[in-house]
């Protein structure tokens, strides 16, 4: 089906008729006050999907590296189980999840199951502790 179809009936099926597109030309949803959901079509037989996950702080450097090292080797283990990738985007600070979709075989419901899967896997992401600690293990120290 036509990508931009996909995009109308989507807006049709959650209330939100006469939806326009953002200025940079996809398509915002808001889902539960915390998720974020972007629809780009690119082109007429495919979509890209992208939302925010969570912001890296910038105030110590090696943090920073350290919590996006962790999140992409976990999403590399997730990758078997899941289409969608994570990525970092140095211009806002901020990891993205990104899908993209071909839309040539895929109907309105087929749609509306691979955003709710998208949606799912994007509350996953957001659920997951980033922050890396600190604090060295506790050592175990027995003495006879």
């Amino acid at each position: 089906m036509d990508a931009s179809k996909l995009i109308l009936d989507l807006t049709n099926r959650l209330g939100l008729q006469g939806m326009e597109a953002e200025p940079e030309g996809h398509f915002e949803f808001h889902f539960d006050g915390t998720l974020i959901l972007n629809i780009l079509a690119e082109g007429r037989n495919r979509l890209l999907l992208f939302s925010p996950v969570c912001s890296i702080p910038q105030d110590d450097r090696h943090a920073a590296d350290q919590q996006i090292k962790k999140m992409m080797k976990r999403n590399l283990g997730k990758l078997a189980e899941s289409r969608e990738m994570l990525a970092y985007e140095p211009d806002q600070h901020q990891m993205v999840m990104y899908r993209r979709v071909e839309t040539d075989n895929l109907t309105p419901d087929g749609f509306e199951e691979v955003v709710e899967t998208y949606l799912n896997n994007l509350e996953f992401w957001k659920a997951t502790p980033t922050q890396v600690s600190h604090q060295r293990p506790p050592m175990n120290m027995f003495f006879p």
